[in-house]
């Protein structure tokens, strides 16, 4: 048998800058498989979180700098920022990952949105993502080391490893996807 369940979970979470408290939500999955081998029902699960984020083009901001020549300031040159939906998904067959473990993987690796900041907190935000910019493959990779830092030398080398995003674009009349289905030991090969 199988069972999928998908929603949204709430999420209180303190703004980085005013201290505000907002009250966000994130996407969480949970994809069950059980099948009877003879006497024992064996299970495999696939847990799932996802947050919204925001991402700046590196490409524009590397052009405008030789178009600028401002090499060395320290304020990021202007580039197009874009929202994106970062999942992580990760199978086991015995000790799963739980929601915040999965969560902290996504929120060290990404500039996480939230529903309420004030304009300092959206100012910071801003500045941090438009100094680390990021390309969708680059949330992806990013995801995945931290995935391979936290869970390397705890799951099975064997756990599969899914992470995908969207980049919902702001000056483009496409989106922009990307996705890694990888194992555990393949991610900690390459840390």
């Amino acid at each position: 048998g199988r069972v999928r369940l998908s929603g949204q979970l709430p999420l209180i979470r303190t703004a980085m800058v005013s201290n505000r408290q907002s009250v966000d939500s994130i996407a969480v999955s949970l994809d069950l498989r059980l099948a009877r081998q003879g006497e024992e029902l064996e299970s495999v699960a696939v847990f799932g979180v996802g947050v919204a984020h925001i991402t700046a083009c590196p490409c524009t901001q590397a052009y405008n700098q030789t178009l600028f020549r401002t090499e060395g300031d320290e304020c990021p040159l202007p580039t197009h920022s874009q929202r994106s939906q970062t999942t992580l998904s990760m199978q086991s067959a015995g000790f799963a990952p739980s929601i915040p473990e999965l969560l902290a993987c996504l929120e060290e690796a990404l500039h996480v949105t939230q529903d309420l900041l004030k304009r300092t907190d959206e100012a910071q935000l801003v500045y941090t993502s438009h100094s680390l910019p990021q390309f969708a493959e680059d949330a992806v990779r990013e995801v995945a080391r931290r995935a391979g830092e936290r869970f390397g030398k705890v799951l099975p080398p064997e756990t599969l490893v899914v992470i995908d995003s969207l980049s919902l674009e702001s000056i483009h009349i496409h989106d922009v996807c990307c996705r890694l289905e990888t194992t555990l030991a393949e991610i900690v090969r390459h840390l």
